[in-house]
């Protein structure tokens, strides 16, 4: 069987690449092109009760951890792993130590969006961030954005409400003198009932901030396939450090406030509508761990991280560009000289006339 990421091409011996535009893989030396099939993982998932099986031997072989100096962030990949930059701090990664111990992925969402693709995404943003560093716009910078597979846990769970809102409507409203009347009536509403929720995802690393990650959303889980090391080649992939128990206080609360709002849209005729109490309660939860494309690019700037993101799948993107003080300053100078100048003309035309 083959090593995780090391697929080696049967024309000239280079090592494949996972191409997002083909779904298939590609070697980047003389272009031979393989399916998946061709490749396919011996070690299928025989998942039970919840619990993944862990890595064969033969997979973790040639797995290594990569661990970024600076934040600490690691991610999985093997020592042929061209990365050099740390994706969620920009620092640079060393080769830490051979991977263990880690539960093997129930599924994964191979990258739909290739490099090209996200490297002129965020070309675009940053030509219309006027105030964005010109190291930052150079191609050699976008160039660091780097593919990674972000560790999710998806639940699928359900949730009893019972919740409270006052709510006002407006009637007609009326002129006594000097007066204006409104006519209103206000109702108390009592919502209950019970909701299926299926593959909500929560990320499981403390390295990607959590609304970064959810503004990234969503992902279509009909692409999901059953995890094959296959769709990694040329890609990392970061290690989860958050177990599915961890999460649940998270998801709690997410699906708390989707029930909220879902209630809320439901009541739009309603001129005024206030929460007044109740509750929602998440019920029994099974979890399932996946793998999500992400494209990443952090950098330093001042001394502070900004990171920008790109769902791998979608094209969606978040995050935020360095903006650099020289360049603040540079337009606030010249558009207050125009201003002052416009200034001195106009009034030079009011003493005239």
């Amino acid at each position: 069987m083959s090593d995780l990421m090391e697929y080696k091409c049967r024309n000239c011996g280079g090592y494949l690449e996972f191409d997002a535009v083909l779904q298939k893989l590609k070697c980047p030396y003389c272009e031979s092109i393989f399916d998946i099939s061709e490749f396919e993982d011996e070690t299928k998932d025989t998942k039970e009760e919840n619990v993944s099986p862990g890595w064969s031997e033969d997979e973790l072989e040639h797995m290594y951890v990569y661990g970024c100096k600076s934040c600490g962030g690691e991610i999985i990949g093997d020592d042929t792993l061209g990365a050099t930059r740390c994706p969620y701090c920009g620092n640079t990664v060393v080769m830490k130590e051979q991977f263990s111990g880690d539960l093997r992925p129930d599924l994964i969402i191979p990258f739909a969006k290739t490099k090209e693709e996200a490297v002129r995404n965020l070309e675009g943003h940053v030509k219309k961030s006027i105030f964005a560093p010109k190291s930052y716009k150079s191609r050699e910078s976008l160039e660091e954005i780097r593919g990674v597979y972000v560790p999710f846990w998806l639940y699928d769970t359900d949730a009893d409400f019972d919740m409270d809102f006052a709510a006002r409507v407006m009637g007609r409203s009326w002129r006594e003198g000097d007066f204006i009347c409104q006519e209103y009536k206000d109702f108390r509403i009592h919502k209950a009932g019970s909701v299926d929720f299926k593959d909500v995802p929560v990320d499981a690393s403390t390295k990607m901030a959590d609304d970064l990650m959810d503004a990234l959303e969503p992902f279509d889980m009909k692409d999901a396939v059953p995890f094959n090391p296959v769709y990694m080649a040329g890609y990392a992939a970061d290690r989860y450090d958050v177990d599915q128990y961890e999460n649940e206080s998270r998801l709690d609360n997410r699906i708390s406030d989707a029930v909220n709002s879902d209630i809320r849209n439901s009541l739009t005729e309603y001129a005024s509508l206030k929460y007044v109490g109740g509750h929602v309660h998440v019920g029994q939860k099974h979890a399932k761990y996946v793998l999500l494309p992400v494209w990443i690019l952090s950098s330093v700037w001042n001394d502070e991280i900004y990171t920008y993101a790109m769902n791998g799948q979608t094209g969606k993107v978040s995050g935020r560009i360095p903006v650099d003080p020289v360049n603040v300053r540079k337009y606030w100078l010249k558009y207050s000289t125009v201003f002052a100048v416009l200034v001195f003309i106009i009034s030079m035309i009011g003493l005239i006339i």
